[in-house]
Formats: structure tokens, sequence, C-alpha cells
């Protein structure tokens, strides 16, 4: 998310939801661990819905997103288990980060 040259955060608005390449496994939509954002400062919008990610919210998950300009991100319908890491998350409102129907 940062422009390594000139430093610059790239990122603001990020939509790959419902991608729908078969994989060679036979699975549908993106597939690995969920990526941590942990350098996206910019970010105000990420939509990963309904795919195959899979993982645990990593503690440094949109570590340095600002509050103040973050609006949500939907990570529903994916394969996300596990708890919750409150310290990246407690900073957003309590329904900008979407988990509904995950492990």
């Amino acid at each position: 998310c940062e422009d390594s040259t000139s430093g610059a955060t790239l990122l603001e608005k990020l939509d790959l939801s419902r991608q729908r390449g078969i994989s060679s496994a036979g699975t549908t939509g993106l597939t690995g661990t969920l990526p941590s954002f942990s350098q996206c400062e910019d970010l105000r919008r990420l939509d990963l819905s309904h795919n195959q990610l899979g993982g645990q919210v990593s503690e440094n998950f949109l570590q340095s997103v600002d509050p103040l300009i973050f609006e949500s991100a939907s990570l529903s319908s994916n394969l996300i288990e596990g708890e919750l890491p409150g310290k990246p998350l407690v900073r957003f409102d309590a329904d900008a980060i979407d988990l509904r129907d995950n492990r």
C-alpha cells in the first residue's frame, strides 16, 4: 500500500469481492490467508467478501489505517476463524468490520 520510492500511500478502496475464478484445487474465489493491510494508511473501504480467504485476523490487521477516514471492511462469507484480536479493531466503530458467515 506504500510506494517504496516516494513513500506515498496508494490504496483508498479495494473491492475484490465475489471473485469467481476456479483454482486447480476446485475452489472459487480468492484463496489463502487474509492479508493484514497494515501499511495502508489511507484505506477507506475494503471488500473481500464471498471468497475463500482463511486463517485468523492478524494482530496488525489495519494497523496504520486512520480510523477517522476508515468506513468499512467486509470480510463476510470467507473461511476466517479464531478469536478476533481486540487491540487493532477497537479503534473502529463496532459495525465497521463485517465478519459474518465465517468459521
